[in-house]
């Protein structure tokens, strides 16, 4: 089932795809990882649009990831999508 997947021959079950992945094909056994400057904080999605755009004032630096990375203090980020702490900007002082 599209969503599910099953990595090993000859069982009878399948499991959802982790959350930073989906599963867009039926008979699937392997899932696709979330890329760069995108998260998934659900279980179970079964397509790339699952995969969501880091927000600004965040980056996502790994491939699979279930969760953003906040801008650390002092720093802004007006991007969405950032893929690095690079991204994030030092903030112009008295901001």
């Amino acid at each position: 089932e599209i969503g599910e997947y099953q990595p090993n021959s000859g069982m009878s079950w399948c499991g959802d795809a982790d959350a930073g992945h989906y599963v867009d094909t039926n008979a699937s056994s392997t899932q696709t990882p979330c890329g760069l400057g995108t998260y998934n904080p659900d279980w179970g999605s079964n397509n790339s649009s699952a995969c969501l755009l880091a927000d600004p004032g965040h980056y996502v630096d790994t491939n699979a990831s279930e969760s953003q990375t906040p801008c650390g203090s002092g720093t802004y980020n007006p991007d969405s999508g950032s893929d690095s702490s690079e991204a994030c900007l030092d903030a112009d002082p008295g901001f």
